[in-house]
Order: C-alpha cells, then structure tokens, then sequence
C-alpha cells in the first residue's frame, strides 16, 4: 500500500469530553481491527504520527517479521500427534522422533517465544511500525520512562470463543495429552528394545493417548484468519498512552511538568506475533536503553477493561521472567495513595511487551485492568469491544501511571536539608 493511500484513510478524531474513550470509538469505527503487519496496524500506527505531534519529537520506525509464524504451528500439532500416534503401534521409535520434534519445536517456537529461522521462512514477511513520543523534562535528563501499548490486535481463538471456561481444562489435557504420547513412545521402544515383545500396558497406554486426540484434535482450528476489534487488548492501552502524553504536555506549559524525567510514549506493533515489535524496538535503541547517567524504566499496558480489576503483574509464567520488584511496590504504593485497590498477580498464559524489556535486565512492569490470572470471556474474542469495557478503566490506569512517573522523577531531585 502506497504512504498516499494510507494518509488519505487517516481521519482525525473528534474531541468530546472523555477524550480516551472517544480515541477508541473513533478508532474501532474507521480502522476496526488490527492484524499485525495489516493495512488496519499501519492506519492506527500513522494516526498516532499525526496525533502525537504535540511532542517533542515522535520517530515512526518500520521493521519486518513474520507474523503468522508464531501461532502458524499451533495448526500443525493435531497432524504430528496423529502421525505418533500410528507409529507408535508399529515403530515406537519413529513415534518418539516424530512426538520428540514437534514438541521440542512447538517449546521453542511458541512457548519461548523464539523465532526459528526454518519456521519463520515458512510464513511471508510483513512489515510493521514502532511509534514513540518524546516529552523531554523542564531540565536535564536524568531518568527515562517508557510507557508501552501496542497497536495490533490478536486472531480470533476459536477455542476460547466456543468453549468459553472450559477451554483452560481442553488446553491442560490437550498438553498432558503431547507429553503422554512423547513418554509411553520411548518406553514402549525401550521394551522393544530389550524384550523384542510389547506388553499390555503400552496396548492400554496407546488407548489413553488415543482418547487423548478428542482434545489435541481441535487446535486444528486453534484460531481463524479473522482479527478481533482489540478494545481492551490493546488499544485500550493505546487510548492512555495518547491521555498520559496530553496531560504532561499541559502540566508541562504550567506550572508543574516533570523535572529530570524523560517521558517516551511507544507504541508497539506485532505484540500479539510474539512480542516482534517490542523486541524489535529493544534491539534497535540498545544506546538509549543502557545510556550512562540516565536510568530508564519500561511500564507496558495491556487488557485494559475493568477498573475494579486493577493488578500489577509481577511474574509471566509462560516465559518465566519476573519484572522489576521496585515498580511492582511503587504501583501498590501509588495505589493506596489513589484510594485504588490494586493485586499483585503472575500471568499463567501468553506474554506481553514487559518481557522484551525484563529479558534485557532493562526494569519494568506490566498493568492490566482485569483479572491477569484468568481467561477472561473477551480475551482473543470478538467480545473484545467497547461493551465489555468500562470508561473508567482508562482513567484509573492513566491516573496510576501518571503519579508512578512524578515519583520516579521526585526520587531524581536532591533531598532539601533539614531545618
């Protein structure tokens, strides 16, 4: 698509009272969704261009990947488990090569979250766009804070979508199901190994992996090619961002602003291809990242939908990183302060743009306005709409993060001496 086509489809929005909650209006009825590395990500990504101009300077940075190599081999895991499952009645070994590589593949690949060059060059490259904002500070520079969204939204699951709660105890029995096959196929060569016979118990241990397939079968159809709207995860996100840069840019021309505190708004593409475009954006600002004298920290935003469901995640499991201790306990402080109740809580599933900035001892945290631990019913649906969100959602996490960055940049200011 040309730059002239995508500018002549980039409206500006109007300006009501709740300016956050009418950015997501305006947004999901003139783009909708936001498949990464769509033409819906790069009209979102170039009206923040243009809307973000009130900073004082905003970078649009294209890079590629590609982004159905992620979730692309999700499809493939019902035919391996039931080309493992013939052989293992007939050459367990073969199952066990079969069994032993989908899996080791799948860890890597998605449960790691890597990219594999042999998996990658699969699926055709995308491009897709990092945009930042940066509001300098009244004086010198002497801490960074970046907050994070990021602009695409995810495929529909349809798993989730049709099974609804029933779907985490499908994907647990589904997983026990993979690792059965992959252990009762090296036991059963091993027998056949040593005892040129095989026994009953690997005939009824077949039978179980046999039932087993009743669940791993339907991740054929793990998710369809069609994208969610994305209200809550993440342009919910997107909508604070573009609040938080308005009201710094006002206090700022003021008589308050921030002092010593750089503040850089991202926003990020290609999160739900596996954190391509944060991670992307860490290897490219490696300088600014890690400058000396100048201490950064990273507070990314996601599944913004219920105020009343305020946490801060410390932990994501799936990636096993933990974030930044201090900013977990300045959130909770800030909270309190706020009159704000607030949980600490560990995401069990998936990963978000935190982890890019964790991995690279860069400090950070994550903030979500609904329950991190669960599988809520608009995650990855298409509920994810404005009727399952609450407006005042957007205000609670947008006052949280604002009085988070004026502490940062109050501990950067010398103590007054004592009278």
């Amino acid at each position: 698509m040309s730059e002239e086509a995508v500018e002549s489809e980039v409206k500006a929005p109007e300006a009501p009272e709740n300016e956050m909650w009418a950015f997501m209006e305006s947004a999901l009825k003139d783009i909708g969704p936001r498949a990464s590395c769509s033409k819906g990500e790069l009209l979102l990504a170039r009206r923040l261009e243009k809307e973000w101009s009130l900073a004082d300077l905003v970078r649009f940075e294209n890079f590629k990947c590609h982004p159905k190599a992620f979730l692309g081999l999700i499809l493939y895991m019902p035919w391996a488990y039931a080309l493992a499952l013939a052989l293992y009645f007939w050459q367990p070994w073969l199952a066990v090569l079969v069994m032993g590589a989908a899996l080791a593949i799948f860890w890597m690949q998605f449960v790691r979250y890597g990219e594999l060059p042999f998996i990658e060059n699969r699926y055709a490259e995308g491009e897709s766009q990092n945009v930042s904002a940066v509001l300098r500070p009244k004086g010198q520079v002497r801490r960074r804070v970046l907050v994070c969204a990021h602009t695409d939204s995810a495929y529909e699951c349809t798993l989730w979508w049709k099974f609804k709660k029933w779907s985490v105890p499908i994907m647990a029995i589904a997983a026990f199901s993979l690792v059965w096959l992959l252990g009762v196929s090296l036991a059963r060569g091993i027998a056949w190994f040593f005892n040129g016979h095989y026994h009953v118990f690997f005939v009824r241990a077949g039978q179980i992996a046999l039932f087993g397939y009743i669940f791993v079968a339907p991740f054929m159809f793990f998710h369809v090619s069609q994208p969610v709207p994305g209200a809550m995860d993440n342009l919910a996100g997107i909508a604070v961002l573009g609040g938080l840069l308005r009201r710094f840019k006002q206090e700022r021309e003021g008589e308050g602003g921030l002092e010593q505190t750089e503040l850089q708004l991202v926003a990020m593409g290609c999160e739900e291809a596996g954190l391509r475009g944060s991670r992307r954006y860490v290897a490219a600002h490696v300088d600014e990242l890690y400058e000396d004298d100048v201490e950064t920290f990273a507070i990314c935003l996601d599944g913004i939908c219920d105020d009343r469901e305020l946490c801060v995640v410390e932990k994501e499991m799936q990636l096993m990183v933990s974030h930044d201790e201090s900013l977990v306990h300045l959130a909770k402080k800030v909270a309190a302060r706020q009159k704000r109740s607030i949980k600490t809580s560990k995401l069990l599933l998936g990963a978000t743009d935190t982890c890019s900035f964790s991995q690279q001892s860069v400090r950070a945290v994550a903030i979500f306005a609904t329950p991190a631990g669960e599988l809520v019913p608009n995650y990855h649906t298409r509920d994810d709409d404005l009727e399952h969100m609450r407006p005042e959602a957007l205000t609670a996490v947008c006052d949280l993060v604002h009085d988070m960055i004026y502490d940062l940049d109050l501990q950067t200011r010398p103590r007054l001496p004592e009278n």
